[in-house]
């Protein structure tokens, strides 16, 4: 009886269960599909998981071999040829090049494309600066950047602004040292949509503030979490990220209400304008003008030159002291040189139409509100809001997503989709951005691609649409709190003064490629055909035919299985250490390694352990008590190293660490920057220059923005790995790829490097001299400095008392520009949470063109040291 009332409840209850989770269950059967029928594939094949390094955890192993290896053929297709409202795709099965519709690239307002007048300027630029900037940059510069600086900073009407090289990094190099700045991080309180960009995540992470997220676009829930915090805690500094435009999501930020509550609870607003800026507002201003609210609510304006300007790198807007403040200490401003000046060009140019009154905002905002007027009238699901040129389609099944994917290039129109993990569960999407020059018939080509192919796969419609939403009334408009200061009064008295330098010493393009004219010729001609920008990531029509190209010339050279290139070096290792050393894992790293490692370990959750510099006696203590806490051994141990220590300027003991690995079975990851082209008898970097093959280095990174003159980085190593890296490298995944011009230029750096031993002879003899000559220096038991054969010194000083001051290293740079007309660079920094904040330095860099005569600047500089000093 009990169970025939039970088989009665449960058929009365289904109906109602199967409306509830039909969805659900629909979609888990879709991805269910996908990996069964890779599995058996595998199987039949006789490969079931062969080639697992079990350096990867088994969930993700499985995740790339069975769901997104089958489907893989829908993202970074390779195209050829410029991102402009049509490109030619590349299939990788080998099929005929296909010209398509351009649905997925940035290109907003149609800079990403040829254009007679702004290609010859970007073309000039790099026969005149060469291919990369090569320095960091101080403000004290007359130069390019200089200029799109102060142009950008007018355009937004902020007191100033700094330029950076790429998007991703600026934010995750400028935010903790904003979070940071003059108080403890632990006493700061930070607000993040929880829509927010990838790159603001991980910059906020690497400060160690307390982060609270509030409901996407939802002003009372922030206003909740505001009214609860500062109620029970008195913060030292509050501070509110949202975005202009949300990518995934096509909507505006709510800035009217988000405006209103940060005001009234004293907090700060940083705002990334990275898809809105250029592509909203009549003139191009972004979210700020479209919403008609001044630019001086808003006390950070980030935004990148990656989308609507068909360059790339980033920005920050705001007042002069915090400006200042990011310029001194922001890891990206303080490791990597400036942008490279072709993009600075591109940038500016543009910049230069919008300020001049183009009308591409406005062709842009009506091509999208008529694509997304089509696709409502046929009824079919679509996010975001009218005037944004980001036009979410709903497909929510992953195999007809797939289906839809190949469908449409199969017709000629090329699109995005994206999926879980990058989408919530169930809302798969495909996404439309829409340019200025698409064309009317264009358009309408495409509208007829997609519904067609939404009739054959049988895609669901839609009955409305959601309203507009709504305006809130806040508890009171009186503000309970003024703002505290976002950066420490210190930085209000600081003043960089424009400096005419006869000679750099800031330079890490040590032997020059950036100018060598096969390089420049080389850039040039990928300009002609790609254009400057790449408007996109590897995953969304990023993927150019010459990036697969140098990747295969990688890992060739390097003889390991397989290697993959970012676009802005100072990203790979923390976007490879954050890949791989998660929790319960152990992460093993040197004392001494410079703060761009050192932010991949803040981000990685593993046990960190770290060892006495280029101490192996200290690392197989550290290795033993790792073995002591996982006597098992089911975690993974990974030893982090530099090649060549940024921070010292030495050379990594690598053989005896090689040799460590048949008795503690570690991963050695190795982040060679600065090695690599320059070290070895090929110039293959530090294991080269040990006679070491790469392969013994599981994980093996390096730069292209050093010796090789231009632009990027790499890791190199197991193809698992590499591959892993692909979905994982935050720096990989979520930003813009690696101009064409400088991945051109790399090919070229590359094959001149191995080949002309008498540059690096050059090389050789100057850093020989040079560590004669700073020898002096060492006589002075207030200086230390490392004198290995490398063409980076690091000039540690102390103080009267003992201390190592940054004051008294800024006034030795500013006295020695202002007396000499010699520029040196001040290594300031930030604070990292977990991690000691290593001494301020000097850092004095050669290249092979030293001037080495009595007179020249070299010895001028230690002249002045030892006046100085003495």
């Amino acid at each position: 009886m009990y169970t025939a009332v039970f088989i009665c409840l449960c058929m009365i209850a289904l109906p109602t269960i199967v409306n509830k989770y039909a969805k659900f269950m629909t979609i888990v059967f879709a991805f269910s599909k996908i990996f069964i029928k890779s599995i058996f594939q595998e199987l039949f094949s006789g490969n079931y998981l062969s080639g697992n390094t079990g350096l990867t955890s088994s969930k993700n192993e499985l995740f790339y071999r069975h769901i997104f290896t089958p489907i893989k053929d829908c993202w970074s297709r390779p195209i050829h040829g410029h991102a402009s409202t049509v490109i030619t795709v590349q299939p990788e099965n080998g099929d005929q090049p296909c010209e398509c519709i351009n649905m997925g690239s940035y290109n907003y307002l149609g800079f990403g494309g040829i254009d007679k007048t702004i290609t010859s300027q970007v073309k000039q630029a790099i026969e005149t600066y060469g291919v990369a900037s090569t320095s960091v940059r101080d403000g004290s510069e007359n130069d390019l950047q200089s200029v799109l600086e102060t142009k950008i900073a007018t355009f937004l009407n902020k007191d100033a602004a700094v330029v950076i090289g790429m998007g991703f990094a600026t934010n995750t190099s400028v935010i903790p040292v904003l979070l940071t700045d003059g108080v403890d991080p632990k006493n700061v309180l930070v607000l993040s949509d929880s829509f927010n960009h990838a790159s603001i995540v991980e910059g906020i992470r690497l400060s160690g503030a307390k982060v609270k997220v509030f409901k996407h676009n939802n002003a009372l829930d922030l206003e909740e979490i505001l009214f609860r915090e500062t109620s029970c805690c008195n913060w030292d500094k509050i501070v509110v990220f949202v975005e202009g435009i949300y990518s995934m999501e096509g909507d505006f930020c709510n800035l009217n209400e988000i405006v209103q509550v940060k005001t009234k609870y004293g907090a700060h607003l940083y705002l990334d304008e990275a898809h809105s800026i250029g592509a909203t507002g009549p003139t191009g201003r972004g979210v700020a003008e479209h919403f008609n609210i001044n630019t001086s609510n808003i006390d950070v304006m980030m935004g990148t030159f990656t989308k609507s300007f068909g360059s790339v790198g980033g920005y920050v807007c705001a007042s002069r002291p915090v400006i200042n403040c990011i310029r001194a200490t922001a890891t990206a401003c303080v490791y990597s040189p400036g942008m490279s000046h072709a993009a600075v060009m591109q940038a500016l140019v543009t910049l230069e139409i919008l300020i001049a009154g183009s009308k591409k905002p406005m062709q842009l905002r009506e091509n999208a509100n008529y694509f997304r007027k089509c696709l409502m009238e046929m009824k079919y699901p679509v996010l975001g809001d009218v005037d944004s040129p980001i036009i979410p389609f709903l497909i929510e099944r992953p195999d007809r997503l797939v289906e839809f994917s190949r469908k449409c290039l199969a017709r000629g129109v090329a699109i995005v989709i994206v999926g879980y993990p990058a989408t919530p569960f169930l809302e798969s999407r495909a996404r439309f951005c829409i340019s200025s020059e698409h064309t009317r018939e264009q358009l309408d080509y495409v509208l007829m691609v997609i519904d067609e192919t939404s009739r054959e796969l049988k895609l669901r419609k839609v009955s409305g649409y959601a309203e507009s939403k709504n305006t809130h009334d806040f508890h009171s408009d009186v503000v309970l709190n003024p703002p505290s200061d976002l950066v420490s009064n210190l930085w209000n008295t600081v003043s960089v003064k424009k400096i005419e330098t006869i000679t750099e010493f800031t330079t890490t393009s040590f032997l020059n490629m950036h100018k060598h004219p096969d390089v420049i010729i080389s850039a040039k001609n990928a300009i002609d055909v790609y254009s400057c920008g790449t408007c996109g990531p590897r995953g969304f029509y990023g993927t150019l035919d010459i990036h697969m190209d140098l990747e295969s010339t990688l890992a060739t050279k390097l003889n390991v299985e397989k290697a993959i290139i970012y676009s802005y070096g100072l990203v790979v290792v923390s976007s490879v250490v954050k890949a791989f050393a998660k929790p319960n894992d152990f992460l093993i790293y040197d004392e001494l390694v410079s703060t761009p490692v050192k932010s991949g370990i803040v981000l990685s959750r593993a046990s960190k352990l770290s060892f006495k510099h280029n101490d192996i006696s200290s690392l197989v203590e550290q290795l033993e008590y790792a073995k002591q806490l996982d006597p098992n051994g089911d975690a993974t141990v990974y030893v982090l190293v530099e090649g060549v220590y940024a921070n010292i300027g030495d050379i990594v003991n690598l053989p005896c660490i090689i040799a460590l690995r048949s008795r503690y079975k570690f991963c050695l990851i190795c982040d060679d920057s600065y090695g690599f082209g320059l070290l070895g008898k090929h110039r293959l970097g530090t294991p080269d220059h040990y006679n070491v093959p790469h392969s013994e280095v599981d994980l093996y990174i390096g730069s292209f923005e050093n010796a090789i003159g231009s632009v990027g980085g790499f890791c190199a190593g197991v193809g698992d790995m590499i591959s892993h890296q692909v979905l994982n490298g935050s720096g990989y995944c979520f930003s813009a790829s690696l101009p064409a011009y400088c991945t051109s230029a790399i090919r070229t750096s590359l094959d001149i490097i191995e080949r002309d031993t008498d540059a690096y002879h050059e090389l050789n003899n100057v850093m020989r001299y040079t560590s004669v000559m700073l020898g002096k220096l060492s006589n002075f038991s207030r200086v230390d400095v490392d004198l290995s054969i490398t063409p980076l010194y690091c000039i540690y000083i102390r103080d009267n008392d003992g201390m190592y001051n940054i004051e008294l290293l800024e006034k030795i740079k500013h006295d020695v520009a202002k007396q000499h007309g010699i520029r040196i660079d001040v290594v300031q920094h930030p604070k990292q949470p977990g991690i000691p904040t290593a001494n301020p330095f000097i850092k004095f860099n050669v290249d092979k063109d030293q001037d080495l005569g009595i007179n020249g600047t070299l010895n001028v500089f230690v002249k002045f040291m030892i006046a100085y000093l003495s």
